[in-house]
C-alpha cells in the first residue's frame, strides 16, 4: 500500500535477467518500470515474468491521501476548533484561525485576494474584507476550499477593530488594560488598526492625537490613558511606574525556560513562582507569525512541559502574560531540527 504521489519504481532483485511487467491495463514494459508519482488510477495487479518463463505478481494498493479523513482543514472560532464544513458563517470581529488536523502535512493557504500563506493561518479578528474562499493546498497536490461567511456587526466597535498598544523598549504588545514599566524606560502608545484616527487622554488630562511617545517614562506619567476613536469606540491602559531602586517583585522575566535551544520536541517552564495563576504562551517565528499557543491552567505544577515538536527548527520568540497582573514579557527559544 502506497499514498497518492508517492514515486514508485518497480524492477526485480537479480541482475542480468530479461524480464517484462504486466500493468492493470494490459500494457507491457520491459524491464524497470518508473511508475512516477502514482495515482489512484494505477493501482491494480503488475504480474512479472522472464525470459526463462518465471512469473510473479506484486498488487499495488493506492491510498487517496487526499481524501477528507486524510487531508482535513480545520478551523478555530473564539477557541473552539472544527472541521468537516465547506462553509463557514461567523460574526464580524470572531476570532478565526485556520490549519490541518494533519500536523505533518505542509500546506498552504490561498486567501480570497489571491495571496498565499504557509499555513496555518491565523486571521485574528475577522473583518467584513476577509469573507471569501480559502483554498488549502498540500506539497503533494492535495487542495481543499473552505468558504467563510462574514456577518456584519451592529456594534460600531466589534472586538479586534480598536485595540492599543504599547511599545516599551522597542517591544511591541497589545492586550493588557494594566502594564508595570521600569522608571525610565522607553514607552510608546497607539493602535493596531491602520486608517483609524483617534485621540489619548493622559493622567493629567492632557489629550494628544495619534500615537504617543511616552519617552524615558517617569514616576508622574503613571497612571489610566485613555484611547477614543473618532467612531466612539474607547479603551484604557493603566500605566504603572515601579521605581528603579525599589524592590523588584516577582516577574514574569524571572521564569526559566529548558532546555534551551530544543532537541526532543518538549520545553519545560518553571512555574513555582506562580503557582494559582494562569498562564499563557505564545510562540512566534521570526517573522512575526503566531505558530503556537497554549494556555496553562491555574492549577498547574511546579513544572510545566510543552510539546512544541510541530515546530520546524529555529528560532522562536515566546510572549509569556499572566492573569493577575497583567503582565506579559518576551523570550527567545531555539528549536533544533
Amino acid at each position: 500500500s502506497v499514498n497518492s504521489g508517492t514515486p514508485v519504481q518497480l524492477g526485480i532483485v537479480e541482475d542480468n535477467v530479461g524480464f517484462t511487467i504486466t500493468q492493470p491495463g494490459g500494457a507491457i514494459s520491459n524491464g524497470d518500470l518508473d511508475l512516477g508519482n502514482i495515482t489512484l488510477a494505477q493501482a491494480g495487479l503488475y504480474t512479472f515474468d522472464s525470459e526463462e518463463g518465471c512469473s510473479g505478481s506484486l498488487q499495488i494498493i493506492v491510498i487517496d491521501s487526499c481524501a477528507p479523513e486524510n487531508f482535513t482543514p480545520t478551523y478555530t472560532i473564539d477557541g473552539i476548533t472544527d472541521s468537516g464544513a465547506s462553509e463557514i458563517t461567523v460574526d464580524e470581529g470572531s476570532q478565526l484561525s485556520l490549519a490541518l488536523a494533519q500536523t505533518s502535512i505542509g500546506f498552504s493557504i490561498e486567501l480570497p485576494i489571491g495571496s498565499s500563506e504557509n499555513g496555518p493561518l491565523e486571521l485574528g479578528a475577522i473583518s467584513l474584507d476577509q469573507a471569501g474562499n480559502y483554498i488549502f493546498r498540500s506539497e503533494n497536490g492535495c487542495e481543499s476550499t473552505l468558504t467563510i461567511n462574514v456577518i456584519e456587526s451592529n456594534d460600531p466597535c466589534p472586538p479586534g477593530s480598536f485595540t492599543p498598544e504599547y511599545t516599551v523598549d522597542n517591544v511591541t504588545n497589545s492586550g493588557s488594560t494594566s502594564i508595570t514599566v521600569i522608571e525610565g524606560a522607553q514607552v510608546s502608545l497607539g493602535i493596531a488598526q491602520n486608517g483609524v484616527n483617534f485621540t489619548i487622554a493622559q493622567p493629567d488630562e492632557t489629550v494628544s492625537t495619534g500615537a504617543l511617545d511616552l519617552g524615558n517614562i517617569s514616576m508622574e506619567q503613571a497612571g489610566s490613558y485613555v484611547f477614543e476613536s473618532e467612531n466612539g469606540c474607547s479603551a484604557e491602559i493603566t500605566i504603572n511606574v515601579q521605581a528603579q531602586d525599589s524592590e523588584p517583585s516577582i516577574v514574569l522575566k524571572n521564569i526559566v525556560i529548558y532546555p534551551n535551544p530544543v532537541r526532543d520536541g518538549n520545553v519545560t517552564f518553571v512555574l513555582r513562582d506562580f503557582m494559582n495563576e494562569t498562564i499563557y504562551v505564545s510562540f512566534y517565528d521570526i517573522y512575526g507569525k503566531l505558530v503556537l499557543r497554549e494556555l496553562i491552567p491555574s492549577d498547574h505544577e511546579e513544572e510545566v512541559r510543552l510539546d512544541v515538536g510541530t515546530l520546524s527548527g529555529g528560532t522562536y520568540i515566546v510572549q509569556i502574560a499572566r492573569t493577575k497582573k497583567d503582565e506579559n514579557t518576551i523570550k527567545k527559544v531555539i528549536k533544533l531540527q
